[in-house]
């Protein structure tokens, strides 16, 4: 017997694929078992939905005063296959704020996904 992978909810930082046997039995592929990575740090807690923040006059991000970057860019590319209406390309990266700690905070690298801020920078999770 052969097995065959189903799509299950996609999300741009965890995989997203579930192996199905014929015979019924279902194992959840993860970073694990499948050896591999992920793509940067990943933090404790996710900000959802992803917060936008403004830029200082060099275009860095601001959250409750200036960041100063620890890592970075990971970039991530997902939902090419569902075309525009799925398509993200960000990069990630690790931030420190004096008054936040370490952030979690991507960039949108089309102009068209960062229109819906005048920056395209976004708060997306923060480490413990």
């Amino acid at each position: 017997m052969s097995d065959t992978s189903s799509a299950i909810a996609d999300s741009v930082c965890f995989p997203a694929t579930r192996i199905l046997s014929r015979a019924g039995c279902v194992a959840t592929a993860s970073w694990n078992s499948r050896r591999l990575n992920p793509p940067g740090p990943q933090p404790t807690w996710l900000v959802e939905p992803p917060q936008p923040l403004r830029c200082d006059a060099q275009e860095q991000p601001l959250y409750a005063g200036p960041l100063t970057r620890i890592s970075g860019p990971h970039r991530i590319e997902a939902g090419w296959w569902q075309g525009e209406r799925g398509l993200q390309t960000r990069d990630y990266f690790v931030y420190r704020s004096a008054a936040r700690g370490l952030l979690w905070v991507y960039h949108e690298r089309l102009s068209a996904a960062a229109s819906a801020t005048a920056s395209g920078w976004y708060l997306h999770g923060v480490f413990a």
